[in-house]
C-alpha cells in the first residue's frame, strides 16, 4: 500500500495503487477485477481504480475519500458503497449508467443540487444517504422534506435509506 508523507488527522493517507488493487483482488490483470472490498484502509485518494474497467461492485466505505472522479469511467459499475467518507460531490457518478445501488451515508452531502447529477441514472433503484442503524447520515438528511424531495428527484428509486418505497416495485 502506498502512503503519502501527508498526514490527515494524525494518520498516514493511503492512495489506491496498481499493487494495492492486485493484492486486494487477487488478480494480476486489473481488467479481470469485478469486485473490490477496500473498506477501512484509510484511503484518501482512489487513484488508479479506473484501471479496473470491468468493476461491477466496490466497497470503499470507512475511508477518508473526498473525490469520486476516478469512478466516472467505470461504465459497468452496479453497486457502490462509499459510506463514511468525506464526500460532498457525487457528480462523477453521473457517468456510471449501470449503477443500481449507492450507499453514501455518513458523508458531507449538504444540498439537493448535489443529488441532481443522479437523475439520469435510470437503473439506480437503491440509495442510502442516512443509516439510522449505524448512525451515519449526511447534512441533507436533516431537511424535513428530505425523503419527499429525493423521491421526486429520483423517481426510479425503490429503496431509500433501507426502506422499500410503497408503490415502486
Amino acid at each position: 500500500m502506498e502512503t503519502s508523507a501527508d498526514r490527515e488527522d494524525g494518520k498516514e493517507t493511503v492512495k489506491i495503487t496498481v499493487e494495492l488493487l492486485k493484492s486486494k483482488s487477487g488478480e494480476f490483470d486489473l481488467e479481470s477485477v469485478l469486485f473490490l472490498k477496500l473498506k477501512g484502509l484509510g484511503i484518501s485518494d482512489i487513484g488508479c481504480i479506473e484501471k479496473c474497467v470491468n468493476l461491477e461492485r466496490v466497497d470503499l466505505s470507512d475511508n477518508s475519500i473526498k473525490s469520486l472522479v476516478a469512478l466516472g469511467s467505470l461504465k459497468v459499475l452496479m453497486v457502490l458503497n462509499v459510506s463514511v467518507n468525506r464526500i460532498g460531490n457525487l457528480e462523477p457518478l453521473s457517468a456510471c449508467g449501470n449503477l443500481q445501488s449507492l450507499n453514501a451515508a455518513g458523508n458531507l452531502i449538504n444540498s439537493f443540487d448535489s443529488l441532481r447529477c443522479l437523475t439520469n441514472l435510470k437503473k439506480l433503484e437503491t440509495i442510502r444517504l442516512h443509516d439510522s442503524l449505524h448512525n451515519h447520515s449526511n447534512p441533507i438528511c436533516t431537511n424535513a422534506a428530505y425523503r419527499t424531495i429525493v423521491l421526486d428527484m429520483l423517481p426510479n428509486i425503490k429503496v431509500l435509506d433501507g426502506e422499500r418505497i410503497s408503490g415502486r416495485g
